[in-house]
């Protein structure tokens, strides 16, 4: 909240105001009558109704200022700015598959799997994104959409946080159906930028949508496309995979050997150019989180801040108060401190 003047200059006449009155004092007229003796007129001063028609001055004084204040327009209000934002909607495509449980992160000092990696990194861009809508989908076998757009972010990092590996069929890769079905999500979308970020740490071997048609049906779509290759290329350590999953050994730990692994990173650049995107390869904590940095730095939302002023006009006020205080003078001038010239 504020006050303010609108017009302050025309504060100026106050010292027009004062000017006048010292120009009244010292150069005021003459006795228009002259007696030889006033001390009849004394006595008249003395009483109370003659000192009171000083009151008559000070009511035109306040008058005066008052009508003063109210030609500087005194204003109640408040200011704001409120932000603008050009929104981006992102589909976050990320792979399920059994390759995601290899050991070749680290994360304070031990060897985790990819997707441990992956949670850390995307959770917290997805909280960066405040202003955008995010969809998830993952895909193995076959794709699985876990949340449609959505700006709630709690709603969201909940569902994410519950994915793990082997929920719809480890054993394979999808890549063309998870970018079929992300473009399906987006297409109709109107969207200042429309996003698929997909992660993957393989290649595609299952489907029936290759990947490279389903880039190009997304590039017409006009949704752009940042693939993302995640782990290290060449042998890796891997949980050793049971009938009844991960087996262990007697003290409860995984039984881990060493699997070659290759990542499909001539098609995933290419899915990435197809559409205007970028492909990025993350062999380590940080390097993921700089990509998904550059990611947020390439897909800037558009804010503009538009700053409003509203305010209330005090004028009329003043203004009624000073006609009240005219008509009290006029009246008591007409009255009780009638004056007889």
């Amino acid at each position: 909240m504020y006050f303010r003047f609108q017009d302050p200059l025309y504060g100026l006449l106050l010292l027009l105001f004062v000017a006048a009155l010292g120009l009244r004092r010292y150069w005021g007229k003459g006795s228009t009558l002259r007696f030889s003796s006033n001390w009849a007129l004394h006595e008249v001063v003395k009483r109370g109704f003659s000192r009171l028609r000083r009151l008559l001055t000070i009511l035109r004084l306040l008058v005066l200022l008052l009508i003063v204040i109210a030609l500087m327009r005194p204003q109640i209000g408040r200011k704001w700015i409120e932000e603008v934002t050009a929104g981006v909607d992102i589909m976050l495509a990320i792979d399920l598959s059994g390759s995601m449980h290899a050991h070749d992160f680290e994360l304070d000092g031990k060897l985790v799997n990819r997707l441990v990696i992956v949670k850390e990194v995307v959770a917290e861009f997805i909280q960066n994104r405040k202003n955008d809508r995010i969809g998830l989908l993952v895909f193995a076998e076959e794709p699985f959409l876990v949340s449609p757009l959505t700006s709630n972010r709690e709603w969201l990092q909940s569902n994410f946080e519950r994915l793990e590996i082997g929920l719809i069929g480890p054993n394979s890769t999808a890549i063309g159906s998870a970018i079929g079905i992300a473009t399906n999500r987006l297409r109709s979308i109107e969207a200042e930028s429309k996003v698929l970020i997909l992660l993957t740490d393989g290649e595609n071997n299952a489907g029936n949508l290759h990947p490279i048609t389903a880039a190009e049906a997304a590039d017409r779509f006009g949704i752009r496309i940042y693939t993302i290759g995640v782990g290290k290329s060449g042998a890796v350590l891997m949980p050793r995979q049971g009938t009844g999953g991960i087996v262990r050994n007697s003290s409860g730990n995984p039984v881990m050997d060493w699997v070659e692994f290759e990542i499909d990173e001539p098609m995933l650049r290419e899915i990435a150019q197809l559409t205007g995107g970028t492909y990025f390869r993350a062999t380590s904590l940080e390097s993921l989180k700089t990509i998904y940095q550059e990611i947020d730095r390439l897909e800037k939302r558009e804010v503009t801040f538009v700053r409003y002023d509203e305010a209330r006009e005090l004028m009329m006020l003043p203004m009624m108060l000073a006609a009240l205080l005219l008509a009290l003078e006029l009246f008591l001038a007409r009255t009780f401190l009638h004056k007889v010239p």
